[in-house]
């Protein structure tokens, strides 16, 4: 058997030679919260990621909430309204990854009145609006696992 020779320079180079390519540029920062005493039961997420996007960097705030125990099942509705009485319309419901959000800002901002969506760095609430509609009339997601 023979072995391919080491690539040596930086880490981009070397996925480029294994026939990689990068398709999203994003750094995501996360701070994490747990519910329950003890071991907990359910974790809360909250994400800010900033999408590098050929229109400039924009940022995008995410909270995940996610069962850690089987107590957490309970917990997790009301945790979720929790959320929605002290945060109201400012929270949307999303089962999109991070790729399919990015991608779809990306062809938002690309499109005609696209960066009058913006804010400085962030989406406007009609820029969500028009971000949301774009992700609907995808194709849903399969079923994490």
């Amino acid at each position: 058997m023979l072995a391919a020779a080491p690539v040596t320079g930086p880490p981009r180079s070397a996925l480029e030679a294994a026939g990689l390519r990068r398709v999203q540029e994003r750094e995501t920062r996360r701070r994490l919260r747990h519910a329950g005493t003890g071991a907990p039961i359910a974790e809360l997420a909250i994400d800010e990621v900033t999408y590098r996007l050929a229109a400039g960097p924009v940022r995008h705030h995410e909270v995940e909430i996610e069962a850690k125990a089987d107590a957490g099942t309970d917990y997790l509705p009301r945790a979720v309204e929790a959320l929605r009485a002290q945060f109201g319309s400012a929270l949307a419901s999303s089962r999109h990854s991070k790729l399919a959000i990015g991608e779809a800002m990306a062809r938002l901002l690309a499109s005609p009145g696209g960066v009058g969506l913006m804010a400085g760095d962030r989406l406007t609430p009609a820029g969500y609006a028009r971000l949301d509609a774009l992700l609907s009339a995808e194709p849903a997601p399969p079923p994490r696992g």
